[in-house]
Protein backbone atom coordinates (compact mmCIF):
# COMPACT_ATOMS: atom_id res chain seq x y z
CA UNK A 1 0.00 0.00 0.00
CA UNK A 2 3.01 2.19 0.62
CA UNK A 3 3.88 1.53 -3.12
CA UNK A 4 0.84 2.29 -3.78
CA UNK A 5 0.30 5.78 -2.42
CA UNK A 6 3.83 6.61 -3.53
CA UNK A 7 2.56 5.89 -7.06
CA UNK A 8 0.08 7.70 -6.29
CA UNK A 9 1.50 10.69 -4.85
CA UNK A 10 3.87 10.62 -7.65
CA UNK A 11 1.12 10.53 -10.38
CA UNK A 12 -1.00 13.05 -9.12
CA UNK A 13 2.26 15.09 -8.86
CA UNK A 14 2.83 14.32 -12.44
CA UNK A 15 -0.71 15.37 -13.17
CA UNK A 16 -0.36 18.31 -10.97
CA UNK A 17 2.80 19.63 -12.29
CA UNK A 18 2.29 18.76 -16.38
CA UNK A 19 -1.85 20.05 -16.03
CA UNK A 20 0.30 23.71 -14.77
CA UNK A 21 1.62 26.11 -17.54
CA UNK A 22 5.21 27.15 -16.48
CA UNK A 23 6.42 30.21 -16.75
CA UNK A 24 8.46 30.18 -20.00
CA UNK A 25 5.33 28.51 -21.95
CA UNK A 26 2.82 31.44 -20.44
CA UNK A 27 4.93 33.87 -21.76
CA UNK A 28 5.34 31.96 -25.16
CA UNK A 29 1.77 32.63 -25.53
CA UNK A 30 0.90 35.80 -23.97
CA UNK A 31 4.05 37.15 -26.15
CA UNK A 32 2.10 36.97 -29.39
CA UNK A 33 -1.12 38.48 -28.19
CA UNK A 34 0.70 41.20 -26.58
CA UNK A 35 1.94 41.85 -29.45
CA UNK A 36 -1.33 42.28 -31.61
CA UNK A 37 -3.22 43.41 -29.03
CA UNK A 38 -0.32 46.27 -29.21
CA UNK A 39 -0.75 46.24 -33.08
CA UNK A 40 -4.35 47.03 -32.44
CA UNK A 41 -4.05 49.30 -29.99
CA UNK A 42 -1.73 51.65 -32.50
CA UNK A 43 -4.19 51.09 -35.01
CA UNK A 44 -7.19 52.04 -33.14
CA UNK A 45 -4.75 55.29 -32.08
CA UNK A 46 -4.28 55.62 -35.43
CA UNK A 47 -8.08 55.31 -36.68
CA UNK A 48 -9.46 58.00 -33.67
CA UNK A 49 -6.83 60.68 -35.19
CA UNK A 50 -8.10 59.65 -38.99
CA UNK A 51 -11.67 60.01 -37.50
CA UNK A 52 -10.79 63.51 -35.34
CA UNK A 53 -9.24 64.48 -38.77
CA UNK A 54 -12.49 63.69 -40.55
CA UNK A 55 -14.63 64.88 -37.98
CA UNK A 56 -12.62 67.91 -38.53
CA UNK A 57 -12.96 68.30 -42.16
CA UNK A 58 -16.91 67.50 -41.96
CA UNK A 59 -17.25 70.43 -39.61
CA UNK A 60 -15.30 72.40 -42.60
CA UNK A 61 -17.56 70.95 -44.99
CA UNK A 62 -20.24 72.05 -42.69
CA UNK A 63 -19.52 75.46 -42.57
CA UNK A 64 -18.83 76.08 -46.36
CA UNK A 65 -21.95 74.25 -47.18
CA UNK A 66 -23.80 76.39 -44.43
CA UNK A 67 -22.11 79.27 -46.79
CA UNK A 68 -22.95 77.88 -50.03
CA UNK A 69 -26.70 77.43 -48.80
CA UNK A 70 -27.02 81.53 -47.67
CA UNK A 71 -25.50 82.48 -51.24
CA UNK A 72 -28.27 80.35 -52.94
CA UNK A 73 -30.58 81.32 -50.70
CA UNK A 74 -29.81 85.86 -52.07
CA UNK A 75 -29.21 84.13 -56.16
CA UNK A 76 -32.80 82.53 -55.22
CA UNK A 77 -33.92 85.59 -53.99
CA UNK A 78 -32.25 87.52 -57.01
CA UNK A 79 -33.69 85.37 -59.49
CA UNK A 80 -37.38 85.48 -58.31
CA UNK A 81 -36.83 89.16 -58.45
CA UNK A 82 -35.97 89.09 -62.37
CA UNK A 83 -38.27 86.58 -62.97
CA UNK A 84 -40.56 89.09 -62.01
CA UNK A 85 -39.26 92.00 -63.63
CA UNK A 86 -39.37 89.56 -66.88
CA UNK A 87 -42.86 88.77 -66.11
CA UNK A 88 -43.63 92.44 -66.03
CA UNK A 89 -41.81 92.89 -69.16
CA UNK A 90 -43.67 90.23 -71.01
CA UNK A 91 -47.36 91.62 -69.85
CA UNK A 92 -46.11 94.89 -71.12
CA UNK A 93 -45.21 93.28 -74.76
CA UNK A 94 -48.57 93.69 -76.18
CA UNK A 95 -49.07 97.31 -75.40
CA UNK A 96 -45.49 97.71 -76.72
CA UNK A 97 -46.52 96.34 -79.96
CA UNK A 98 -49.76 97.94 -79.88
CA UNK A 99 -47.86 101.68 -79.71
CA UNK A 100 -45.47 100.24 -82.68
CA UNK A 101 -48.35 99.68 -84.78
CA UNK A 102 -49.61 103.74 -83.63
CA UNK A 103 -46.29 104.66 -84.49
CA UNK A 104 -46.05 103.12 -87.96
CA UNK A 105 -49.36 104.35 -88.87
CA UNK A 106 -49.19 107.69 -87.51
CA UNK A 107 -45.75 107.95 -89.43
CA UNK A 108 -47.61 106.56 -93.00
CA UNK A 109 -50.31 109.68 -92.07
CA UNK A 110 -47.64 112.21 -91.48
CA UNK A 111 -46.12 111.03 -94.58
CA UNK A 112 -49.31 111.35 -96.34
CA UNK A 113 -49.25 114.78 -94.88
CA UNK A 114 -46.19 115.67 -95.81
CA UNK A 115 -47.15 114.35 -99.43
CA UNK A 116 -50.36 116.57 -99.49
CA UNK A 117 -48.50 119.44 -97.74
CA UNK A 118 -45.71 119.18 -100.91
CA UNK A 119 -49.18 119.01 -103.30
CA UNK A 120 -51.12 121.84 -101.75
CA UNK A 121 -47.59 123.80 -101.56
CA UNK A 122 -47.35 123.26 -105.56
CA UNK A 123 -50.83 124.22 -106.28
CA UNK A 124 -50.43 127.10 -103.89
CA UNK A 125 -47.14 128.24 -105.92
CA UNK A 126 -49.37 127.44 -109.47
CA UNK A 127 -51.85 129.56 -107.54
CA UNK A 128 -49.90 132.68 -106.22
CA UNK A 129 -48.07 132.89 -110.03
CA UNK A 130 -51.45 132.98 -111.53
CA UNK A 131 -52.61 135.57 -108.84
CA UNK A 132 -49.56 137.93 -109.39
CA UNK A 133 -50.18 137.47 -112.87
CA UNK A 134 -53.47 138.66 -112.33
CA UNK A 135 -52.30 141.31 -110.25
CA UNK A 136 -50.04 142.56 -112.89
CA UNK A 137 -52.98 142.61 -115.30
CA UNK A 138 -55.34 144.91 -113.65
CA UNK A 139 -51.98 147.06 -112.63
CA UNK A 140 -52.17 146.96 -116.33
CA UNK A 141 -55.39 147.71 -116.74
CA UNK A 142 -55.75 149.78 -114.00
CA UNK A 143 -53.11 151.85 -115.59
CA UNK A 144 -54.63 151.97 -118.96
CA UNK A 145 -57.94 152.96 -117.38
CA UNK A 146 -56.10 155.89 -115.77
CA UNK A 147 -54.86 157.20 -118.49
CA UNK A 148 -58.64 156.65 -120.45
CA UNK A 149 -59.92 159.07 -117.85
CA UNK A 150 -57.10 161.47 -117.83
CA UNK A 151 -57.29 161.98 -121.39
CA UNK A 152 -61.10 161.70 -121.23
CA UNK A 153 -61.34 164.54 -118.70
CA UNK A 154 -58.78 166.56 -121.00
CA UNK A 155 -61.30 166.33 -123.92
Amino acid sequence: MKKVTIIMIFLLSFVLLYGCATKDYVNQRVDPLIDRFSALESRMAATEAGILAVESRVSSVESRVSTVESRMAAVEMKVSTIESKVNSLEAKIPEIDAARQEAREAKTLAQDAVTAAKEYYDKADVIMKKAEEAAERAETAAAKCAKAFKLQQKK
